[in-house]
């Protein structure tokens, strides 16, 4: 038996890579640089590898109680085969496809034993199948887990994905990061939209956390997240934000996370402080959710059943169907739970926030299993059915948000869509709640095209967000507020002691009887020491001029910060 261990390494003093290289591009196919036989029972450590020059795989790992790849940069498909019950972990390294035109094998393909990979790096690679992708699990895996690292620029077609589990024999996924290294899954352009998957797995225990998923097009049954679990199963996902994810098919089910689980041995879906936004299909028909769907058989069987959602934030998830944001469709009785949520800018024929099917009744399954959670979005908000039997149920106005208009209204304006207050500088103040969900921005909405409010010395002790509270565009996208000064006024806001963020707003100066307003810059940050802002984001404004020959002016922004 083979027990001596063995490392193979580049000059890790001088920071060098061992660069391994072929003849020809098409030498070396189907074979490895480094085979582990069965009869292997020591450790095999491989590092400080360039891997670009060479068309066949690195490790090929038969036997050995673990095999170690870190510091390396591997190019290409079938990079590494892990054919033994031993462990292998991948730290700290970058594989490099052949671009998207160029379909390859899996980066990782593993048939035995478990599988750890941390801060590395995956991207520009195609694939295509359904045992394809850039880390494949199957035969007796019996563990995954991805730890800190990003998933960019590759494109997966019918059936591959990023992170793809074939077998149930692989119990646990985990999926993680931290709140200063998230893990990243990203896509494409809108010219090479994603038919397969982010994460497609078939795990009895699913685990995800701290996890962006974000700025991608999918087509056909494409998706974030595919789960397809027959047996007790268990999914979590904790802090995760899905983020701009498009649909452009018929008959797609979500964009974030489509869930078949079994009703016969019992399911918990548990999400927490999640964000699911701006996620929208665009497609001619829509049969389900936008962005997340759990469905399950119907069963008699007694069994546990949860679903539960806490402190999420979902907003601005748009379906062409039925429904808006969520659809839960169990068809047997589920305890469900909405506990802390908001929702704000959901759409759906049906129901824009929650459509849920059971055999709940209404003692069950009424407005109690909803009622700590807010909505701005369009009434109604949540519908329930069992059989003949619907239900509507509306949430309250969330303190969080306010929204703001010039427009008349007869009633009391409390700063909800319907009654907004006037003007921003006076809503502030009211924006000093204690509501959870508490990671949710306070947040003031501009409803009208123009506005015109200055705003001096904003001074506030939690993050600010204004931003556009317009309809989208013919083509999506959110139309920004033209936002003017018609005072007299050197500025359109001086900030002072607040984190704010400026969104989809357009900022202009105009002319009243020939003078400049503002007749000096758009936004100031004070430069006092005892008082300056803390942190200042803008996203998708613009600021113009008034042309080469128009009225000079000092600055479009100044900023003095600590």
């Amino acid at each position: 038996m083979k027990t001596t261990s063995v490392k193979i390494s580049g000059n890790t003093f001088e920071g060098k890579r061992t660069k391994i290289s072929g003849p020809k591009e098409t030498d070396a196919k189907g074979e490895y640089i480094i085979i582990v036989d069965s009869t292997s029972t020591g450790d095999i450590i491989v590092q400080n590898i360039d891997m670009r020059e060479w068309n066949g795989g690195l490790i090929r790992s038969d036997g050995g109680k673990s095999v170690i790849l870190q510091d390396s940069l591997l190019a290409g498909g079938g990079t590494i085969i892990h054919n033994t019950d031993g462990i292998l972990n991948i730290q700290s390294d970058e594989f490099i496809g052949d671009g998207l035109n160029v379909p390859i094998d899996p980066f990782i393909f593993a048939t035995k034993g478990s599988v750890n990979i941390n801060n590395s790096l995956f991207k520009k690679g195609s694939f295509k199948g359904d045992r394809n992708g850039c880390i494949v699990c199957c035969g007796t895996v019996t563990q995954c887990t991805i730890d800190e690292c990003e998933f960019i620029e590759n494109k997966f077609n019918v059936g591959s994905a990023a992170a793809l589990i074939t077998t149930p024999t692989c119990i646990q996924m985990i999926i993680k990061g931290t709140a200063s290294k998230r893990t990243t899954f990203s896509g494409l352009d809108i010219k090479n939209p994603i038919s397969g998957h982010f994460i497609k797995t078939v795990s009895s225990k699913v685990s995800i956390s701290y996890t962006d998923f974000a700025d991608s097009i999918f087509t056909g049954q494409g998706n974030a997240i595919t789960i397809n679990e027959q047996q007790a199963s268990e999914l979590s996902l904790i802090w995760c934000n899905f983020t701009n994810l498009r649909t452009n098919s018929e008959g797609q089910m979500s964009s974030c996370i489509h869930s078949i689980l079994s009703s016969e041995n019992g399911f918990q879906f548990n999400a927490e402080y999640c964000i699911f936004s701006d996620c929208r299909y665009s497609g001619l028909s829509q049969v389900s959710g936008n962005a997340i769907t759990i469905q399950s058989q119907s069963s008699d069987r007694s069994s546990v059943r949860t679903i539960r959602f806490t402190e999420c934030i979902v907003t601005n998830n748009r379906g062409n169907g039925y429904r808006g944001a969520i659809v839960v469709d169990v068809g047997s009785k589920c305890t469900i739970n909405v506990i802390d949520n908001f929702f704000n800018e959901n759409s759906g024929i049906e129901a824009n926030d929650i459509w849920i099917r059971s055999t709940n009744s209404q003692n069950e399954l009424n407005i109690s299993n909803f009622n700590t959670s807010y909505s701005e979005s369009v009434q109604s908000h949540i519908r329930t059915v069992n059989g003949g039997q619907e239900s509507i149920y509306n949430l309250n106005h969330f303190p969080g948000v306010i929204f703001v208009s010039n427009k008349t209204i007869s009633e009391t304006r409390d700063g909800s869509r319907d009654k907004p207050y006037l003007n921003i500088k006076d809503s502030i103040s009211k924006l000093n709640y204690t509501s959870k969900p508490t990671n949710m921005p306070r947040t003031i909405y501009i409803l009208d095209e123009i506005w015109d409010e200055y705003l001096s010395l904003v001074s506030q002790t939690t993050p600010l967000h204004i931003k556009s509270g317009l309809n989208d565009d013919s083509n999506g996208i959110r139309r920004k507020v033209t936002w003017i000064t018609t005072s007299s006024i050197a500025y359109t806001i001086l900030l002072n002691s607040v984190d704010i963020t400026l969104e989809n707003i357009q900022f202009n100066f105009t002319l009243i009887g020939g003078a400049l307003r503002p007749f000096n810059r758009f936004i100031h940050t004070s430069e006092n020491t005892t008082g300056k802002s803390n942190n200042f984001t803008i996203i998708s404004c613009i600021f113009n001029g008034l042309g080469i020959q128009g009225n000079k002016f000092d600055w479009s922004v100044v900023g003095y910060f600590t």
